[in-house]
């Protein structure tokens, strides 16, 4: 049973109408209303003043609407002047900026009108075409546990096969769902694969082959709301092609891997893919773009593991195997994690670069070199415990001026007589960390630094060199010598 919301509107002598110009009529006061608007109302059905972030907008009309009118969500109060202009068949540049992506349905007496993305809580929005001003609405608190889409990406122009959809949590037995827009009958699998991961986090939308329409999930489904992001239509992809394996590499999957000291990198097929990984009780998932390398991080000091693997392809294709990997034994690890080209102190001498050993082992720096866009130096032979910090600093750095954030108490100080040829340049300079028998064993790009006391950082121990979004601006109060790195975003 749906409550219908009827709607008679006074006009203003200026400005923009209000949720208080809109007055609430009973269904059997149908009479009163307007020519062309009857009511209009929400699914789920809610008051308009407490509409949920996922819902579907009815427009109830006195006729069938012309096909050639078209309605629209706008974020916000819209003017007289621009219902006007609406009227003679003009969208302004300002409602069109404000107005919602949305799919529009003939409902045969109106319309449905479902938004492709959640409306924001506590907003307003008016609906509105050609015929005038349907009705106002506002946003309130969800009280539907929200699934957001993770596979396809959002960008996808592919078709797809599935997708899936994950949150705080999630539908945890297999349901029979009907698509919004569409005939097609879909099934909802929970978990991420039938290994039950995920399992009340995650479920698996499978809709098959698709016609070409704009089907999206359903509003509500056992108090949950999907993303109402349109299911993705276009060819579908080829399966990815099976890669072969470098020396040094081993099977992985579809893909081939390196066993490193707690971690395992991968090198998947070309193109996009989603990984679930198990392994002892432990989940990674892992979103691949453009087969870019990825890393399953936190293996401890294991000497080998079993992981349970399942991969979806850019088509939601899945495959799932299982690969016991042999680790090499446990050991130092040691990498540049931060650094601080720009200080607000004097430069060079307040510059520094933060080194961490994320391994297992302590490590000694004897006869390794720090290298930058000239020679480098050499490092003294310090020891660094696991998980111990310590700074690169030039030989006259004074730890205790004030201006930027001081170095945690315990840190180690590695003095040098320099740093670059003439000090780390702003403009951002490529390191590198070079051990005894010249191997590379950690790299930090040249990332650009126009604030002062904000530092360069890596995201996290096990991200790989070579991958630009591994590294950020410091969040907070600009950087964290001497502690763990922490990020805005």
């Amino acid at each position: 049973m749906r409550t219908v919301y009827l709607l008679t509107f006074i006009p203003w002598a200026c400005g923009s109408p209000s949720l208080d110009g809109a007055a609430l009529y009973p269904a059997n006061q149908i009479s009163e209303m307007p020519a062309t608007t009857r009511g209009l109302y929400v699914e789920p059905n809610r008051p308009l003043n407490q509409v949920e972030p996922v819902t579907v907008v009815q427009v109830e009309l006195s006729q069938p609407p012309d096909t050639q009118v078209t309605p629209y969500i706008i974020e916000g109060p819209v003017s007289q002047v621009s219902l006007g202009k609406l009227a003679d068949g003009e969208l302004t540049s300002v409602l069109a900026d404000r107005r919602l992506p949305a799919v529009v349905r003939d409902s045969g007496t109106g319309w449905r009108i479902r938004p492709r993305s959640p409306l924001l809580s506590g907003q307003i929005y008016s609906v509105v075409s050609a015929y005038g001003l349907h009705g106002t609405f506002s946003v309130g608190a969800a009280t539907l546990g929200y699934l957001a889409r993770v596979w396809p990406a959002p960008d996808s122009t592919s078709g797809a096969l599935l997708g899936i959809y994950c949150g705080p949590r999630a539908i945890t037995e297999p349901l029979d769902v009907k698509l919004e827009g569409s005939n097609v009958r879909a099934r909802l699998l929970p978990g991420l694969d039938d290994a039950g991961t995920r399992l009340g986090r995650c479920v698996r939308l499978i809709w098959g082959l698709m016609p070409d329409d704009l089907a999206q999930p359903p509003t509500e489904l056992s108090g949950y709301a999907f993303d109402p992001a349109t299911i993705p239509q276009g060819p579908m992809p080829d399966p990815p092609a099976t890669i072969p394996c470098f020396c040094g590499e081993i099977p992985f999957g579809p893909s081939c891997a390196i066993a490193d000291s707690g971690r395992i990198i991968v090198r998947p097929p070309a193109g996009d893919s989603l990984w679930a990984l198990r392994w002892e009780g432990n989940v990674h998932v892992q979103t691949v773009r453009d087969g870019e390398r990825f890393v399953i991080p936190d293996l401890g000091d294991r000497t080998t593991v079993e992981l349970g693997i399942t991969v979806f392809d850019a088509a939601g294709r899945s495959q799932s195997t299982t690969a016991t990997v042999a680790l090499p034994p446990p050991g130092p690890r040691i990498i540049i994690n931060e650094v601080l080209a720009n200080p607000i102190g004097s430069e060079p001498a307040q510059e520094w670069i933060e080194l961490v050993n994320s391994g297992t082992l302590e490590g000694g720096l004897r006869g390794w070199t720090l290298k930058d866009s000239g020679k480098g130096v050499a490092l003294p032979p310090v020891i660094m415990a696991p998980g111990e910090y310590a700074l690169i600093v030039r030989d006259d750095f004074d730890a205790g001026l004030p201006g930027d954030v001081q170095p945690a108490g315990p840190v180690q100080l590695i003095r040098v007589p320099q740093l670059g040829q003439s000090g780390l340049s702003n403009a951002g300079e490529a390191l590198s960390l070079i051990d005894a028998s010249g191997n590379t064993v950690s790299r930090f790009p040249a990332v650009e630094t126009k604030i002062a006391g904000v530092s360069v950082a890596r995201r996290a121990y096990w991200s790989l060199d070579d991958d630009p979004d591994a590294f950020a601006y410091h969040g907070g109060v600009g950087a964290s010598p001497g502690v763990a790195n922490y990020f805005d975003d």
